[in-house]
């Protein structure tokens, strides 16, 4: 009988442990809820800040016939918003939507309203012969650097051959000092590539292919409190990726 009541009481405690596990599970979890930064959508608008529509509305007309891809949007130190995006010009003969492009630099007071066309960034060649490393290009990027107290800016440029290849991120310095030098301007023949896939920034690792693929299509760097930069960048499959699997 006592040997009964002993496995009576054990398998008591046991299902009770059971029935406390999820109970416990499930506020641990709240817990590490709560301590983890969350991204909750707050506002979400009906229709966009910035089209094609605006942009052939803007002084001097012209702007993308194929739209907007990309790009960054952030605010400077003087609390104005800016938006560097791809604009897909579409404005040539025999020209793929995704070859001449340009970006420019849109500003808003309140990042909501009144969006207007600044300085231009930058404009590709669109040459498709494959004699120009910035025949497209993408992905703009600005980055504050407060030791050198200029913006730098970082773009993918394309070799178009006809299509886009050999993907090569760009680096370039605001002519302007200070925070009003967002706009640049970024002189072309002043860029120098930090990174691709013929040796710029090191040996490339054998999933990045080769300089006949996409190669390098985006780049973002940031400082470190120890004030070293680094970067993110990214790389499409190759080309022959999917059937090597």
């Amino acid at each position: 009988m006592m040997q009964r009541h002993r496995l009576l009481v054990l398998l008591q405690y046991h299902v009770l442990l059971l029935l406390a596990a999820p109970v416990q599970a499930e506020r641990a979890l709240a817990a590490a809820e709560d301590a983890t930064p969350v991204f909750r959508l707050h506002t979400a608008l009906d229709a966009p800040v910035i089209d094609s529509a605006l942009a052939h509305a803007q002084p001097g007309g012209g702007g993308p016939n194929s739209g907007f891809e990309g790009g960054l949007y952030f605010r400077t130190s003087d609390g104005r918003y800016h938006l560097f995006p791809s604009e897909c010009m579409l404005d040539r003969p025999k020209v793929p939507w995704d070859i001449h492009m340009e970006s420019h630099d849109w500003s808003s007071a309140d990042g909501v309203h009144n969006w207007t066309r600044g300085a231009l960034i930058y404009n590709s060649s669109a040459a498709m012969d494959g004699s120009d490393r910035r025949g497209a290009i993408w992905a703009p990027m600005p980055v504050w650097d407060p030791d050198s107290n200029r913006f730098h800016l970082f773009y993918v440029g394309y070799t178009c051959d006809p299509g886009q290849v050999d993907g090569a991120i760009y680096h370039l310095v605001s002519q302007t000092e200070g925070p009003g030098g967002v706009a640049g301007p970024y002189p072309p023949e002043n860029g120098t590539v930090i990174l691709d896939l013929e040796g710029a920034g090191g040996r490339s690792a054998h999933w990045e292919g080769s300089a006949k693929d996409q190669g390098d299509d985006s780049f973002f760097p940031w400082r470190l409190d120890n004030g070293t930069w680094v970067g993110f960048f990214g790389v499409p499959p190759p080309r022959n990726h999917f059937r090597r699997q």
